[in-house]
């Protein structure tokens, strides 16, 4: 009996020594945890990502002046070619993306693939989502330029470029490329894997296309950046007009001038500044901001792979196209500008390979294996 009341006292006193090592291994483990997050002790931060953003190349329907919208052409000879060149651009400045984000119509797919393809890194991870998709032009898709101002008005349709919320009218009962029934939608499945069904808006204004893709960009987008990721978005002028205007804090009045240009990656690398991604402005946005003025297009923060004269003059054909396509296009000679003052052009770039090959993943010892969240 002595023996096995010792043996129990043995016991009981070995169970509260480990327990009083638990609960100092605890302490310890909070005390560094809480040292760490308030700086207190050294430690190395993962390197934050970047985000290239890429328009879709041309289709038929640019040439015909036509408002696509939701509407689901393919790229045409001309938009493989910009989409080619775009991919070479990335090729030759070194880019190895993780992940890719692009919309659910087929103009921004196929230019996916081709970059993709032409790059070597068709293996990589391509989330497909509606939230980038073009602003939806409602009754007047599938209209041309002409066939719009008849029945509208021209100052309506040039309202429509001009403002930032205003909307045109919505799709018409039997009318041609209305979405609503497309099976894409009526059965939408996100990255988690559920599905559920997507309401296809009647027509949007630019705020509406701020509103979709705004969530995307925190949740997705810049998330996959603090992970250290290299991003790839392909997608549409508007809805990478809005996720610019986000990133570079431009105000909605001007938020209309900012110009996509077609087949030229634009790419943004980032700081974390309080809390927040902030752009890290390359040295012409300084030149920029020091020359800025009223009614000029807003600076941003961002590189644009491409020489001094193949930017000129896509930023050149944006614009005019942009504004041919709501009846503002004016006189050819000044380039079109009618209404948006002087087109100022970004310097161009192309970047060495050692600036645009790193991925935390690939070169900081992440492995490239690290499962997604």
């Amino acid at each position: 009996r002595a023996i096995t009341e010792r043996s129990w006292a043995a016991m009981f006193a070995r169970a509260r020594s480990r327990a009083r090592s638990s609960a100092r291994m605890r302490l310890l483990l909070s005390f560094i945890l809480s040292s760490l997050s308030n700086g207190l002790l050294p430690h190395r931060q993962r390197p934050l990502g970047s985000v290239v953003f890429l328009r879709h190349g041309a289709t038929d329907w640019t040439e015909r002046r036509t408002f696509t919208g939701w509407a689901d052409p393919d790229i045409s000879r001309t938009g493989a070619q910009q989409a080619a060149t775009a991919a070479l651009a990335l090729k030759e400045s070194g880019f190895i993306f993780d992940v890719v984000y692009t919309s659910v119509l087929k103009r921004a797919v196929h230019s996916t693939w081709l970059v993709l393809k032409e790059l070597q890194q068709i293996h990589i991870e391509v989330h497909k989502d509606w939230r980038l998709n073009e602003r939806s032009y409602g009754g007047i898709t599938g209209q041309t330029v002409e066939q719009a101002i008849e029945r509208h008005g021209a100052e309506t349709v040039a309202s429509w470029r001009r403002s930032f919320d205003a909307r045109p009218p919505g799709y018409e009962q039997g009318q041609p490329y209305n979405p609503f029934a497309d099976e894409r939608y009526l059965r939408w499945q996100g990255r988690g894997g559920r599905v559920s069904r997507v309401l296809p808006p009647d027509s949007e204004s630019l705020e509406d296309v701020a509103r979709r893709t705004k969530p995307l960009w925190a949740s997705g987008i810049a998330r996959e950046v603090r992970e250290g990721k290299s991003v790839l978005v392909v997608a549409h002028g508007n809805s990478i007009r809005t996720m610019m205007q986000a990133i570079d804090d431009v105000a909605d009045e001007d938020a209309a001038t900012l110009e996509v240009p077609v087949g030229i990656p634009i790419v943004y690398r980032f700081a974390q500044v309080d809390g927040k991604l902030t752009p890290q402005a390359p040295d012409a946005v300084a030149e920029c901001l020091a020359d800025f003025a009223p009614g000029r297009p807003p600076c941003v923060s961002a590189d644009f792979l491409a020489g001094e004269a193949a930017l000129a003059k896509a930023f050149l054909e944006s614009r005019r196209a942009s504004l041919d396509r709501y009846g503002l296009g004016g006189d050819r000679a000044s380039g079109g500008l009618d209404g948006f003052g002087e087109l100022v052009v970004p310097a161009g770039s192309l970047p060495g390979l050692e600036e645009n090959a790193g991925s935390y993943f690939r070169h900081e010892g992440g492995g490239g294996a690290e499962e997604e969240g």
